[in-house]
């Protein structure tokens, strides 16, 4: 996975529980798709950690948990669509 700095896709994975996100982190290292190439993978374990990576990256896709135990997910995916 490269770093925050990389040219490529720019996802952010908002999951509060460390094995999930080492789950997916592993997945999208593993993968070969062509389009993954140069991924930046950000990390958040809560609505308001997601929110600092929102405002500091530009971001393209955000893989979310709904239930989340600071907030409901929906309620932030609601608000990154509004933002548009």
């Amino acid at each position: 996975m490269s770093d925050a700095t990389a040219v490529g896709l720019r996802v952010l994975l908002v999951e509060d529980e460390p094995a999930n996100r080492a789950l997916v982190r592993a997945i999208l290292a593993r993968a070969r798709d062509p389009r993954l190439a140069g991924l930046a993978l950000h990390e958040a374990g809560s609505i308001g950690e997601a929110r600092a990576v929102i405002a500091a990256y530009p971001i393209d896709i955000v893989l979310l948990d709904v239930r989340r135990p600071d907030g409901n997910g929906l309620d932030l995916a609601r608000e990154l669509m509004a933002a548009g």
